[in-house]
């Protein structure tokens, strides 16, 4: 974007990462307050933002295996505390996860009991009154600093490892994710990690949960898609697509107006990205199931 002559303090506020929070209360508000530290010093010293583009703009994301299916109104509470993080953490938006997205998609009814949920705790609660109710809080700080410090020696881990890219292609994130993952429910099957209602105060009766039937639905998404898909004026589609490519390759052109174009042509998000993400050296799709319709 920079190369592009771009302010970077109307690019920074306009990025919004995604930061999972759930598992630990105090460790997930640390991390986040570490990341938000980061972020303001990366900024300011690699970029030259000013306020504005130091202020991270993040969304708290629920995360979802998190809730479990075994006394899944438990997940009510688990959910509430996840809220309570990314309000505490200065989160500009948040996903409360349903109670019962360890068994199906959210149903309408666990769905509103979690926007319920932040909604208590908006306008009830007066938690938000305050901006960082949790600053100077010894033990928040401790840890804030810890978890800051073990960032950034995993960056500079996977930055000598020749960065981002290259520890992807060397499968390192993949199996720090996998490990992590093992690792986690190793606790739980051992008792380590408390999980009520599984490993403690389980009940030998399991409570039953609706799990509703939208193969339906899902049919008709899928039908409507392909109709868009076969309706579709190719020749424009492919031009449009083939005008964003070029336009990426000149520093210094804005991109918005090649996407629109594509857009209009009826380009899916997914033709979008995935040329881009070939004129950055990457896979057309990020997952490797597709390929790009006009080579």
């Amino acid at each position: 974007m920079l190369r592009r002559n771009i302010d970077i303090n109307v690019v920074a506020p306009r990025i919004s990462p995604n930061i999972s929070a759930g598992r630990d209360f105090f460790e997930d508000i640390a991390k986040i307050r570490a990341i938000r530290r980061i972020w303001a010093r990366m900024m300011k010293e690699e970029f030259g933002a000013g306020p504005k583009g130091m202020a991270m703009r993040f969304y708290a994301r629920g995360i979802g295996s998190y809730m479990e299916g075994r006394q899944p109104l438990v997940n009510i509470v688990r959910g509430t505390l996840t809220t309570l993080i990314g309000v505490l953490s200065g989160a500009s938006g948040i996903q409360t996860c349903s109670y019962d997205e360890a068994w199906c998609p959210p149903t309408e009814e666990a769905a509103k009991l979690a926007l319920r949920t932040q909604q208590v705790i908006r306008y009830e609660s007066g938690i938000p009154r305050v901006a960082d109710p949790l600053g100077g809080s010894y033990y928040v700080e401790w840890l804030t600093n810890r978890i800051e410090e073990e960032i950034l020696a995993t960056v500079d881990r996977i930055e000598q490892m020749g960065g981002w890219l290259a520890a992807i292609e060397k499968d390192w994130i993949r199996s720090q994710l996998r490990q992590g993952a093992i690792e986690r429910q190793r606790k739980v099957e051992s008792g380590e990690r408390v999980r009520v209602g599984v490993n403690c105060f389980a009940e030998e009766e399991e409570t039953e949960i609706r799990v509703p039937d939208i193969r339906d639905e899902v049919t008709k998404y899928i039908s409507r898609y392909k109709r868009f898909k076969e309706r579709r004026d190719m020749q424009k589609v492919k031009k449009a697509l083939e005008d964003l490519s070029r336009a990426a390759e000149i520093e210094g052109v804005d991109l918005v107006p090649c996407a629109f174009e594509a857009v209009k042509a009826h380009a899916t998000f997914a033709e979008i990205v995935g040329v881009l993400r070939m004129k950055d050296g990457l896979d057309y799709d990020l997952l490797g199931e597709r390929s790009y319709p006009f080579s």
